[in-house]
């Protein structure tokens, strides 16, 4: 999920319900307890893009630059959230991050 105001907001907003889906699934393929800081660790290590614009774009860039790919698929949303939700982090992703990805990204 992603936002252009208040990133600290929005994971707190997106921890609820990704913490029920993984508790879920967790419990049903024997993964130990889902925590609190397991999901901020993904946020800022792992493969969750939950953030503002900015932190959104630069852990996008660092993935395509580090594993040297040329195609990256982000998958909105990991788990159940409000459709307006959905629709803006579709929104920013599409108008602020791919434009400054492909700016970054282009062979000049």
């Amino acid at each position: 999920m992603i936002t252009d105001t208040n990133s600290d907001e929005l994971i707190e907003k997106y921890f609820i319900p990704h913490y029920a889906s993984f508790s879920q699934i967790g419990k049903e393929r024997g993964w130990p307890n889902y925590t609190k800081e397991r999901y901020l660790d993904e946020i800022e290590y792992g493969s969750l893009y939950v953030g503002d614009v900015n932190f959104v774009y630069k852990k996008i860039l660092k993935t395509i630059k580090g594993l040297g790919i040329n195609r990256f698929l982000l998958h909105i949303p990991g788990s159940y959230m409000p459709h307006p939700d959905v629709l803006k982090t579709i929104s920013l992703y599409g108008k602020k991050i791919i434009p400054k990805l492909k700016e970054s990204l282009s062979t000049k």
